[in-house]
């Protein structure tokens, strides 16, 4: 059943799309329109998939910023081409078949073609997440600013030097020591927000150039405590590039760097939850 039609044609090229898939995210949200549903209704995405780097990239950039990243996408191109008029009947046979299928048809893609679908690959400046911890907000502020109890926490953090004795406040500076895997480095940290049961920031430097800002921020509700921590990439502008390749030392690729964090505020946040509530 068609619950609704979207059209559209950015005339970039006679074959090859819009970079930014302007003409196809104009179709894709007109038939959302159309179907009176959201992009977080969609829970499968049957893409166009010709396994190249022009349509696949255009493609993963609208499916993005369209429907997210929950969506499975799927596409059969990358592993018995382009059947040009003949693709309706091939997608067809593939539903009949058994579910255990998809595995072999997503083993049979090359790595360049699994990291052109791989929409988080597009680098993120900023990226945050979030737990209700039952505890009340004074409480798990000053766990968190607690930074020399940082490498309880942090999957990357072993161990913070704080330069000063007593309570951390703005203006605290601290020395942050960072493995992952074989790789070590140290960052140089200065608070900048000290709001005791709201907001807990500090900004990331390394031999003086800008590298980040973390934070975290902290809501009560009925339950406990919602506590969302926060990441922006302050690698921009004229120190911007000299930034980025002191990231070599840190085993993480610049582009990708939000994707790491994201996984880290994930398990932080969740050790976090488990100590308090404990």
């Amino acid at each position: 059943m068609v619950s609704g039609y979207g059209a559209s044609s950015d005339a970039h090229h006679a074959t090859a799309p819009d970079p930014q898939g302007a003409g196809a995210e104009l179709a894709v949200r007109s038939a959302l329109s159309d179907a009176g549903v959201t992009g977080a209704d969609v829970t499968h995405v049957k893409a166009h998939g010709t396994s190249t780097p022009l349509n696949d990239g255009a493609e993963a950039r609208v499916i993005r910023r369209v429907v997210g990243q929950h969506p499975a996408v799927t596409s059969i191109k990358g592993v018995v081409g382009h059947t040009a008029a003949g693709r309706g009947h091939g997608e067809q046979l593939l539903r009949v078949r058994r579910p255990e299928r998809r595995t072999r048809l997503q083993q049979g893609l090359t790595a360049s073609e699994r990291e052109s679908w791989d929409v988080s690959e597009e680098r993120r400046w900023q990226v945050e997440e979030s737990v209700l911890v039952h505890a009340t907000p004074e409480r798990t502020y000053r766990t968190i600013s607690d930074v020399r109890k940082m490498g309880t926490f942090s999957p990357e953090c072993i161990g913070v030097w704080v330069h000063s004795r007593g309570p951390v406040t703005q203006g605290t500076r601290f020395t942050g020591f960072n493995r992952k895997g074989l790789w070590l480095w140290f960052t140089d940290c200065r608070v900048v927000r000290a709001e005791e049961g709201r907001d807990f920031a500090f900004r990331v430097t390394s031999f003086g150039l800008p590298i980040a800002l973390w934070g975290y921020r902290f809501a009560a509700e009925e339950d406990g405590t919602r506590v969302t921590e926060y990441w922006e990439d302050l690698r921009r502008g004229r120190k911007g590039r000299p930034a980025e390749l002191l990231g070599f030392f840190t085993g993480t690729k610049p582009a990708v760097r939000h994707k790491a964090n994201t996984a880290g505020m994930r398990a932080t946040l969740g050790r976090l939850k488990a100590s308090l509530e404990q």
